[in-house]
């Protein structure tokens, strides 16, 4: 026998026969047990109050919750349990939730709404900038695109990620921005300006839809980049870069350079007016030697173009024997020597000449400056050095100058040669051009 008062049965529901209590009284509630004979829960129905229930369990739990109808669906909001609940805190919800249904308010929906924006909330607190980065934009967008990919991991976790990691995406501002870059420019303008490239792009993706985990959903974010109005002051931006080497700079360099890969490099950048990247991943399956050709594919330069480039004799001797992959072989990641090592090796050699502020972009300049002595045209400088041209001309003009590559090679070849002699040059061949 239960303990209660009355122990009549009322209206079968969904978990079996449920009795009948005053559920205000909390001597009444308490004095509830589950015996022998009794399902593993039942519930326990308010007399006074319809759809306040208590839900009896074996193990002597007691669970408050109210049951009602909206739209023909029977529903159910639960409240807690006993003792922690109380009967007025019980009462209390169910009064408020009874008053919701009468006004068409459906109070589990309600519920339902509170614990989804909760989930987001938390969510989004989550998402930090961190997250973005390393979670989504740099596995899914930056490494599989962008060749300057290992510049990015860097700039994120030395410079973006200790200032603004821990944020939550959405709520970067362009105060924040702010805060990151302005010290920067203080102290190295480039360097602001790369970190501001970074994190601009890393918002550009993430806001458009190109962001999205499956064709058809929204983008990662649905604010507008941080980044748009930050605008960097000028005033820090450094000089341009002018220098080259005179001729005895190239005759002192070229003599110091020795049989190493990177000094190798060095020449063949000075020959080729090549990237310093470009001539150090250089492969075996980019060369044709019987055309004697170097065909640098699309991937691998700056302009995301392929490109041909005539080989003379002394490149295919600065280049050497037929390898099986990467003709500068070292143990580096990359398989290749490095540009840094590059860049080491240049600066020794330079400092025992005491030859100051040389860079291996200064090859490329010098390469430039000698092909313009040598009459040698700008659109030909340009295909030359692979630089973008920006011309009408270059949408319609297919041509490969092919043949004017390779004769602009060879006379600085030449001219070169008579450089390193210490003589003049065997190259005097002026072009209709710079006689005009």
């Amino acid at each position: 026998m239960h303990p209660e008062s009355d122990t009549k049965r009322c209206t079968k529901g969904n978990e079996g026969m449920s009795r009948l209590a005053n559920l205000t009284n909390d001597k009444a509630v308490k004095a509830l047990k589950w015996s022998d004979g009794d399902p593993i829960q039942f519930p326990v129905k308010d007399k006074h109050h319809p759809g306040f229930y208590i839900r009896v369990s074996r193990g002597g739990t007691k669970t408050w919750f109210y049951q009602y109808k909206m739209r023909g669906k029977l529903r159910r909001l639960w409240f807690g349990r006993y003792p922690k609940v109380t009967c007025a805190d019980a009462f209390y919800k169910y009064d408020q939730a009874s008053k919701q249904v009468g006004s068409g308010i459906d109070p589990v929906g309600l519920k339902q709404a509170e614990i989804e924006f909760e989930r987001l909330h938390a969510a989004r607190e989550a998402f930090t900038l961190s997250c973005l980065f390393h979670d989504h934009y740099f596995p899914r967008y930056a490494k599989p695109n962008k060749r300057t990919w290992r510049n990015d991991l860097v700039y994120f976790k030395t410079k973006i990620e200790p200032v603004l990691g821990a944020i939550p995406s959405d709520k970067v501002t362009p105060d924040d921005i702010e805060r990151l870059i302005r010290p920067m420019e203080d102290q190295g303008f480039n360097t602001a300006r790369l970190t501001l490239a970074v994190i601009r792009k890393m918002y550009n993706w993430a806001v458009l839809p190109s962001s999205a985990e499956t064709p058809g959903d929204g983008p990662l974010l649905t604010i507008v980049n941080p980044c748009r109005l930050y605008k960097m002051d000028k005033k820090n931006a450094p000089e341009p870069v002018t220098r080259f080497l005179n001729n005895g700079e190239i005759r002192a360099i070229w003599n110091q350079l020795g049989d190493s890969n990177a000094d190798r490099i060095l020449q063949l950048q000075l020959l080729t007016g090549c990237r310093v990247s470009e001539v150090a991943g250089m492969m075996e399956s980019e060369l044709d030697r019987e055309a004697r050709e170097w065909n640098l594919p699309a991937r691998r330069n700056k302009t995301n173009r392929p490109l041909n480039i005539p080989l003379t004799e002394r490149m295919l001797d600065l280049i050497g024997t037929p390898a099986e992959g990467h003709i500068f072989v070292a143990s580096s990641k990359l398989g290749h020597t490095t540009v840094s090592g590059v860049f080491q090796s240049l600066q020794r050699h330079c400092g025992e000449l005491g030859i100051n502020n040389v860079g291996t972009h200064t090859m490329r300049r010098t390469f430039i400056t000698n092909m313009a002595r040598l009459g040698v045209s700008v659109k030909i400088r340009n295909r030359l050095t692979n630089h973008k041209d920006q011309t009408i001309d270059a949408l319609y003009n297919q041509h490969d100058y092919l043949n004017e590559r390779q004769s602009a090679l060879k006379r600085w070849d030449r001219k070169l040669h008579g450089i390193i002699q210490g003589g003049a040059s065997s190259a005097r061949v002026v072009s209709l051009e710079a006689r005009k």
